[in-house]
Order: structure tokens, then sequence, then C-alpha cells
């Protein structure tokens, strides 16, 4: 039997661009770069941005997903008791969870903030999702589980909705696995207003927010320590992960980035880096409004990211290449959207933040 990937204390293994690969006897390392870094990305012609580490990752998920649906006692299924959905261990040890579509994950979405910020180059800053299918002795234990089960009432709309799709195809249920948080990953409340509607806002009253108007001083590179002392960092590394998981969060039609718990820090041996763990709250076609809250909220951006963002732009109007993709099918495969008015969508997106950052002069970009 295969020794299982295990994400531990001891091998965070494969957070794919999120998190660090961490041994027992090494320093940790990115498993993707991120932009701004400098260290270089693995890139495949017509792929996305991607490493070893990575693909090592996505060949384990796929093991997962083949132990489950086998019944291979090595992998197994435990609900969350304040979720309807289940975390997956490996061997006793919790190494991700399968999240289905229910009204505050949407899981295409899920995937495609990853996808899309590996394409980027800041797949650094948010969870691994990759999709995987519950079918066979894994999609019985689950559906048992389910049954069972009593969430809280507030979630018990997601439990229902969750067995509805079981019996709609018994055969297989279709959801995406996100690696376990690694150690060290705080929520970070101080950035948002939960109370304001919609369904929270941006606290622009924070020191690091300000960082993120044109108009108002560059971050400097002294450490900023962080609210309740959980970590530091230097503010213009800090200020720039922010603007880039907004910047992400705005192409991808987020709105539940601020409703409270949803933004998260990573501290190791004290220093600390965001990154975005949910990403599930979003809609390509009704945001809620809160592409254009981010247009007034953000106007500064990290350049080397919206280079990026510059040449998918280009891309989409057939003026120009995107990472060797042929055609835009192909781009939309492997950023996992499958509907054609998602596409349309994501596209006036990519048109309409492209030409948001466009229009700012003087003090659009981190020094």
């Amino acid at each position: 039997m295969p020794k299982p990937f295990l994400f531990t204390a001891a091998s965070l293994a494969a957070l794919a661009a999120v998190v660090y690969l961490r041994t027992s006897n090494s320093p940790q390392t990115p498993l993707v770069a991120p932009a701004q870094s400098g260290r270089a990305e693995q890139n495949t012609h017509g792929q996305l941005p991607s490493s070893p580490e990575l693909e090592r990752w996505f060949a384990h998920v796929a093991e997962v997903q083949a132990g489950l649906r086998s019944g291979n006692p090595q992998f197994t299924l435990a609900l969350k008791r304040a979720h309807p959905y289940a975390n997956v261990c490996a061997n006793s040890s919790v190494i991700g969870r399968f999240r289905t579509e229910a009204a505050s994950t949407n899981v295409v979405g899920e995937i495609l903030a990853f996808n899309l910020a590996r394409a980027l180059g800041c797949g650094d800053l948010l969870q691994p999702a990759v999709h995987m299918r519950m079918e066979g002795c894994g999609l019985d234990t689950l559906r048992h589980l389910l049954e069972t089960s009593k969430p809280p009432i507030k979630r018990e709309p997601d439990r229902l909705s969750a067995l509805n799709e079981i019996a709609g195809d018994p055969a297989v249920l279709h959801g995406a696995f996100k690696p376990a948080p690694p150690d060290g990953t705080v929520k970070y409340y101080a950035l948002e207003r939960p109370e304001l509607p919609p369904n929270g806002l941006l606290n622009e009253d924070h020191p690091l927010v300000r960082f993120l108007k044109h108009d108002l001083p560059q971050p400097s590179s002294c450490d900023f320590t962080l609210d309740g002392g959980i970590g530091l960092a230097p503010e213009n590394v800090l200020a720039r992960q922010l603007s880039n998981i907004l910047l992400v969060d705005a192409l991808t039609g987020q709105w539940d980035r601020f409703s409270g718990g949803n933004i998260h820090v990573n501290v190791d041996h004290t220093r600390a880096r965001f990154f975005a763990i949910d990403n599930g709250g979003s809609s390509l076609g009704d945001d809620q409004g809160y592409l254009a809250r981010f247009e007034h909220s953000v106007t500064r951006f990290d350049q080397p990211v919206v280079a990026r963002l510059f040449a998918l732009e280009a891309f989409l109007n057939h003026k120009g290449d995107f990472l060797g993709f042929s055609d835009e099918p192909q781009l939309a495969k492997a950023l996992n959207i499958s509907k054609i008015n998602d596409w349309a969508f994501f596209k006036a997106r990519v048109l309409r933040v492209a030409s948001h950052v466009r229009g700012i002069k003087g003090g659009a970009y981190f020094e």
C-alpha cells in the first residue's frame, strides 16, 4: 500500500501556492512561488503554473478519491459538527475537506479562485481546491453521515441540499477537495466590518487598508505588527498580499469575504502572511455589488500580478498570448469554468477590473 500524502504538523505538503511545504528537516518552501518573490514557477505551455509538490498533491487527491470509492480503510470520512461537510482522513489524520454545493459554497468558484490566482502569479495566497468525485463506498458513507447528522439549524439547508443532490444522482456527488489549513492559521477580524450591509465590508480605517489607496502614502519595508500581536511582516508585503487577494475576489465575484472570519493569517515563528482559505462565497453573475465596492476601496496593486491581468485581458480581446493557451475554451476548462454564461460573466469582470486599474493615475502600484 502506498504511503499516504498526509497534511500534518511535520508535513504540510501541497497547499500549493497557499501554504508551505514543511518537513522536520527543512525550512518552509513555497509550493508555487508568488509573482513578486523572484522564484521561478514551473510553467508548461497551455497549462496553469504549477510545481512538483502541487502535482504530487493532485496525484494524492486522485489516490484519496479512488480509496474512498473502493472502501479502502486507510481513507475515512467524518462530518464536522458545525457544518454538514466532510473531513477526509488518512490513517485517522485529517488531510482535507470535501465541500459540496450549498448556499454558502460555490464549488465552481472555490476551484476557480485558486486556479485564477495561479494564473495571475499569486497562487500562494489562496488555499488549493480541486474537483473531486464522491462515489461508491465513499458516497454511501457520506449519505449515511448526512442522514444521521444534526447540524446547527442555520446549516440544515446545506445538509438537505447535499442529500437532495445525492438523490438526484445516486452514483456520484461532485464537490471540491481542499487541504486542511496549516498549523499557525488564525482568523483575522480586524479587516472586516461584518455588521455593514449587504454582507460585511472592508474596514477602511485599518492602517493596512489605507495602503491600498493610490492617493495615500506607500507602505514601508518596516515590520507591521498585526492586531493582537499575532504576528508581523513588512508593511509592503502585507499590503501586496491583501491587494492581490481582493483582486482575485473581484474577478471571481466574491461576496462573502467580510461577513466574519473569512480573512486568515498564517503565522510561522512570528512571521505572518495573509491567505484566503474560504473562497466559495462567490457568484460570477451576481456578487451583490462587491465589484463596485472593490473599485472604490482598492486602487493600488501589485504590478507583476496586474501584468498577468493585462495579458489575460489582451488574450480575451484576441490581441495576445496568455500562458500559451490556444483558445478560450482551453483556458476556461483549465480555470474550471464550464458554463457559457459563467465564462461571459468572467470575461466581463476581467475587462472591467483591468479598465479600473488602467484608469488610476499616479500611485497605482506598490513601489
